[in-house]
């Protein structure tokens, strides 16, 4: 005999959040990210465009690869800001004070 199916589970989140930074912490960070990352993933776009245009197909990819860098910062500016945050925290701990 069959027996009934399981219940659904509630999600589980397998991650916890890290504590926000800083720089994270300042509302206009986030609004200033995604402007910077809307004009930077205009002007990829364009460039892409026009090296698809020529048949120049290193540009064309550095370029992609740049506007889809840009849309991500576009639409998960919280995880970028937390990835920005890593990075420049990485680049000046291997400069001694």
């Amino acid at each position: 005999m069959l027996s009934p199916p399981a219940a659904p589970r509630a999600y589980e989140p397998t991650h916890t959040r890290t504590p926000r930074r800083a720089m994270a912490t300042n509302p206009l960070t986030s609004y200033i990210i995604t402007i910077v990352s809307s004009l930077f993933g205009a002007v990829l776009v364009v460039r892409v465009f026009l090296h698809f245009t020529r048949s120049e197909w290193g540009k064309f990819g550095t370029c992609l690869a740049g506007a889809a860098v840009a849309a991500f910062c576009i639409i998960d500016t919280d995880q970028a800001i937390d990835i920005l945050s890593v990075l420049g925290t990485k680049i000046v701990s291997v400069f001694p004070v």
